[in-house]
């Protein structure tokens, strides 16, 4: 039984792995532009008066050097790869911006009492013609999608470490 368990773990992680795109393939489908905007309020979606601007600046190698969004259309938010040859997310101070397959989420991380990960969903982006995702079903694309990147990103984070202990 022990083993079926193990190997019921294994096949999950596997299939989790094989469906990962990497946030500079997920970004391609967000063009810098004007995004409908659904903040999380009192447990519930409701979608912002105003479009928000997004911009993604590329930088000459093809990589995401940062994504701004344009909060309420007014204060500029300066989010940055978490890992620039491949990032899990963006992040600006405590928030941070994911790009789904059909939306992008704007969210806090937070760690519970009991060592659990909570995603607290603050606003979600759609492309124009999508329509707003469950709030269940958003954090738990966060908890996969991050569960899929730290699995992708330890080989790449482990080259990075590896270089710069041969450049010091």
């Amino acid at each position: 039984m022990q083993k079926l368990v193990s190997l019921l773990l294994l096949f999950l992680s596997f299939s989790a792995s094989a469906q990962y795109k990497s946030q500079l393939e997920l970004i391609k489908k967000f063009p810098s532009g004007n995004y409908t905007v659904y903040r999380f309020d009192n447990r519930k979606l409701d979608k912002v008066g105003k479009l928000w601007p997004i911009t993604i600046n590329m930088g000459s190698n093809g990589l995401v050097e940062t994504v701004v969004i344009k909060r309420s259309g007014i204060i500029d938010e300066e989010f940055k790869p978490d890992l620039k040859e491949q990032p899990g997310y963006f992040a600006f101070e405590t928030t941070k911006l994911m790009f789904l397959e059909n939306y992008a989420v704007y969210y806090k991380q937070n760690v519970s009492y009991d060592g659990s990960t909570q995603y607290d969903i603050l606003y979600e982006f759609i492309p124009e013609g999508g329509g707003p995702q469950d709030m269940k079903d958003a954090s738990a694309d966060i908890a996969a999608y991050r569960k899929a990147t730290l699995n992708s990103q330890s080989g790449t984070r482990a080259d990075i470490a590896k270089n710069q202990e041969e450049t010091e």
